[in-house]
């Protein structure tokens, strides 16, 4: 079963692209608003096309030896049908600006994909005001995206979950996470999927060794008043038993809000299999951003409902305080959260110490 499930989470890894920037044909266009990840809020940016595709997107996106810088002056970007670049100024009424069919998109992904098929046209007949250095676009607030379960973020994840209290037995328990977050473009929607691989170094029985692994993917639907998503969740078990059911799949669906700082929403999960697994897994979402580098949210709270036992058997509340630093150009968020389950199950977490960090992929 082990070598199963590493085969199959190579296969879902596998989607992470990394490539290489050349300078030939290359233009960097600075300074331009571009549609985000919630599909009408339009963000400044950088947008780097070599060779006529869009190759980054991004406050950082890099400046390739010989290219052509273009401050855009803060005009909207797009390409037209024939693959010349488009300036479009924004100087009033930006948040009742209705794209058109060339620069409408649910995320920055989509935008990218969209304008990647158009040839890079004559960059002389560009409407720039200018060339050569432009100041640097602000960064993307990472502390806010980090908190919002519908941002398309390639993430890789390691937290570790210390539980120095169980309901009922006088032990300890460690778990070990890696989860990877793939943003995908799929049917014309932004996609996500996410692959959580949790290893326990200790448990109250003595088992160690990977533990059940969560594969969850999701479809955005940006509305102008949220993000409604829904999606698929499965479970690939170890090996518990002979007749014991070790996968399980179910619906997923939720939605997430913003106002100013505030991230909010609800989102579940519902696992089920033949006969021994019928969970469901409630999410309340709750965020504040304070700055462009720290976030407090809700935590990751699963109050989670057995349906074989008709009780809640997790109730969880806490809090998370997340970080973004910088290691040269590679953004990493640290997180520290404390957690105690109010519900007394018999060897469930009482106390949970989650630390970890994640590298925020370009």
């Amino acid at each position: 079963m082990h070598v199963c499930i590493a085969i199959l989470s190579v296969l879902l890894l596998s989607p992470i692209v990394v490539y290489a920037q050349s300078s030939q044909a290359s233009v960097v266009v600075r300074n331009v608003l571009v549609f985000s990840d919630v599909g009408n809020e339009l963000v400044h940016t950088n947008v780097l096309v070599k060779d006529g595709r869009v190759q980054h997107i991004g406050a950082d996106a890099p400046i390739p030896v010989g290219a052509t810088v273009i401050d855009g002056g803060g005009s909207l970007f797009s390409l037209s049908a024939d693959g010349s670049i488009n300036l479009k100024p924004l100087r009033q009424h930006v948040s009742n600006y209705e794209p058109n069919a060339t620069t409408r998109s649910e995320s920055v992904s989509v935008v990218a994909t969209r304008m990647a098929s158009a040839d890079l046209g004559n960059v002389a007949s560009v409407p720039a005001r200018a060339q050569g250095t432009a100041p640097q676009a602000a960064d993307d607030n990472l502390a806010a995206k980090v908190v919002d379960p519908t941002a398309p973020l390639k993430t890789v994840t390691f937290q570790n979950k210390f539980a120095p209290s169980l309901w009922g037995i006088n032990d300890e328990e460690n778990q070990a996470d890696t989860q990877v977050g793939i943003p995908l473009h799929f049917l014309g929607r932004a996609n996500i999927m996410r692959i959580t691989m949790p290893y326990l170094t200790s448990s109250a029985l003595g088992h160690r060794g990977l533990s059940d692994v969560g594969i969850l993917h999701i479809v955005l639907f940006p509305k102008k008043w949220g993000t409604p998503v829904v999606g698929a969740v499965a479970s690939l078990g170890v090996n518990k038993g002979p007749d014991i059911d070790t996968f399980a799949i179910g619906p997923a669906v939720g939605a997430v809000f913003k106002k100013e700082k505030w991230t909010y929403g609800i989102f579940s999960q519902n696992l089920f299999s033949g006969d021994d697994i019928a969970t469901s897994q409630l999410q309340p979402i709750l965020a504040y951003t304070i700055n462009k580098k720290i976030s407090v949210a809700f935590g990751d709270q699963q109050f989670t409902y057995d349906w074989k036992r008709d009780r809640f058997v997790l109730l969880p509340v806490g809090f998370q305080v997340n970080y973004i630093a910088r290691f040269g150009k590679q953004p990493v968020r640290f997180l520290f959260g404390p957690q105690y389950n109010i519900k007394n199950e018999f060897g469930s977490r009482k106390w949970t110490i989650t630390t970890g960090f994640a590298l925020i992929l370009p």
